[in-house]
């Protein structure tokens, strides 16, 4: 292991902005060309999102003030979890969660070469990319996938109030080149993708087939279980059973679950990890086609 460029694993790293630095999201363009973006509070006390990368000498804003001031969210704002991928044009795209007005909304915009845009109208203003949400809700923890024919993808944790139950969902939305849509009907709004009032933390992967697959931890009859989903066309099948309270679609996660990641091999094996807290364990298993 060898830093890259001088102090970029040890003092204040790449960030160095004198405040905390935190969540860390890292991609690869074709030519091997790192970027990191994260959440920074600076000296300002409000968290901002920022982004380097390296240019061979130096780790360089990408963009005039984008590791600097109020990065690339904008004012006193509440700014965590970006998600970092590159995008279809071979360019960083990035999203992110901003508490800074009534509700969290996700927020997201991309580099075409020169500047920072957004990704489709509004998606860095008013409530973003969750404008289809519940007004007032809480969107956060988004998660980008890119695949290989130029769709992107998008999940969050909606947090709202359906009537007057607390619902707790997975919201998922795809950019196909004109515009963001649902990943399938009814994607992005009321109980999301999956249907469900006690999900969060969404995982996302593709098999070689260019199939999505997507996991969320999820409590069902007071138990905890990780819910892994493949989409086929417009609706979703699940992978494999597991009997435990009747529930077929969920691995039983023994303990209260939280950030799964997905992994899909070659051969189109699935893999998934997950957190059980309370235990502060790591669990994986795998699923074989």
């Amino acid at each position: 292991w060898a830093e890259i460029g001088t102090d970029s694993a040890t003092s204040e790293g790449i960030s160095a902005s004198g405040g905390d630095s935190l969540w860390p999201a890292l991609a690869l363009d074709s030519a091997g060309t790192p970027y990191v973006a994260w959440t920074d509070t600076g000296t300002s006390g409000f968290s901002s999102i920022f982004i380097r990368y390296w240019d061979g000498s130096q780790w360089a804003e990408l963009g005039a003030g984008s590791a600097t001031g109020n990065g690339l969210s904008s004012g006193a704002t509440e700014a965590k979890h970006p998600s970092l991928v590159i995008g279809p044009e071979g360019q960083p795209w990035l999203v992110w969660d901003d508490g800074a007005g009534l509700g969290t909304s996700v927020y997201g915009q991309r580099w075409d070469g020169s500047g920072w845009q957004e990704i489709g109208a509004g998606s860095n203003s008013g409530e973003g990319l969750s404008a289809t949400a519940m007004s007032g809700s809480d969107n956060i923890n988004p998660v980008l996938l890119a695949g290989p024919n130029g769709t992107v993808y998008l999940a969050w944790n909606n947090q709202g109030i359906i009537g007057t139950a607390t619902s707790q969902s997975i919201y998922a939305l795809q950019f196909d080149g004109n515009g963001w849509r649902e990943v399938s009907s009814g994607s992005a709004a009321e109980y999301g993708l999956s249907g469900n009032t006690s999900d969060w933390a969404p995982a996302m992967a593709l098999d070689n087939d260019g199939r999505l697959y997507a996991a969320w931890a999820t409590l069902d009859d007071n138990a905890g279980y990780v819910n892994i989903q493949r989409r086929d066309g417009d609706s979703w099948s699940t992978l494999g059973e597991t009997p435990r309270f009747g529930v077929p679609d969920k691995v039983p996660a023994i303990g209260e679950p939280s950030l799964p990641q997905l992994a899909i091999a070659g051969d189109g094996t699935v893999y998934l990890a997950w957190l059980v807290a309370g235990t502060d364990s790591i669990k994986i298993q795998r699923y074989l086609p």
